[in-house]
């Protein structure tokens, strides 16, 4: 009996392993977006199928190398890395799995239905993470998430849009975006830096009067993010204010309840 036992725990041990080594193993092959499933699975839970029919950054197909990542608001959700230019391939198509969030696990690791589907780009021959990616879906789908469902998207980041040089490396600051807005009760937070600076991010309500201080301190550089959880406000229109060593950018936000 005791050996039965001694074997049953041992399989339970090398079963353990196995699945951390193919986690490891798939955290490994995703390249620059790491999405949040992998914490607990190899696999997607009820996945949607995107399929990415073209790819374009400032109007050159994206080449072998550079990766697209699939974000539901700062979850990301599912990657997949081009191997070569997309309609180049057999299909035409690339295919990203993206993962719904599975509620059975502590936090966060799926997009939930009905929201709406945000792309990144990691520009491989500029080691430069992109976004304000632009979604068309010419082909079909749904263009917002659903369990089990499925897109066909066309991506593109036009200058004509907004300068690539600009997404790339900024010469100040930017407030990238305010996800969701209008909101209920929390919202995401983008922005970066081109230099190491003090950051000072304050809430006021319509009024002027100081709601919120969610950062007052020294960063680096670079790309950064944080939420807002706006529980204990009432709704109405809000003002965020990013103020840096190099400037001031406001912008309104609205929580709806």
């Amino acid at each position: 009996m005791k050996l039965i036992l001694k074997v049953g725990e041992k399989m339970k041990k090398n079963i353990k392993q196995l699945f951390l080594s193919m986690t490891f193993t798939s955290l490994l092959f995703c390249g620059h977006f790491t999405p949040a499933y992998l914490e607990f699975s190899a696999n997607p839970y009820l996945p949607m199928s995107i399929y990415v029919t073209s790819a374009q950054l400032d109007g050159v197909d994206l080449a072998a190398g550079d990766e697209i990542g699939i974000y539901d608001g700062l979850t990301c959700v599912g990657t997949g890395t081009v191997t070569s230019t997309i309609t180049a391939t057999i299909d035409g198509m690339l295919k990203i799995d993206a993962s719904a969030n599975d509620v059975g696990e502590t936090t966060t690791n799926g997009f939930s239905s009905g929201n709406a589907i945000t792309y990144y780009i990691w520009d491989a021959s500029a080691n430069k993470r992109i976004w304000d990616v632009t979604a068309s879906y010419p082909n079909g789908g749904d263009d917002v998430f659903t369990t089990q469902g499925t897109a066909y998207a066309t991506l593109a980041v036009s200058a004509a849009q907004l300068s690539v040089e600009n997404i790339i490396k900024p010469n100040d600051f930017q407030l990238h975006s305010v996800y969701p807005n209008p909101f209920n009760p929390i919202t995401n937070i983008t922005y970066e830096l081109a230099e190491n600076s003090n950051v000072n991010m304050i809430i006021y309500d319509i009024s002027g009067k100081l709601i919120s201080s969610l950062i007052n301190e020294f960063q680096p550089a670079g790309f950064h993010a944080i939420s807002w959880d706006a529980s204990s406000q009432p709704s109405g229109i809000y003002l965020l204010q990013l103020n840096t060593n190099k400037g001031m950018e406001t912008k309104k936000i609205t929580c709806i309840k």
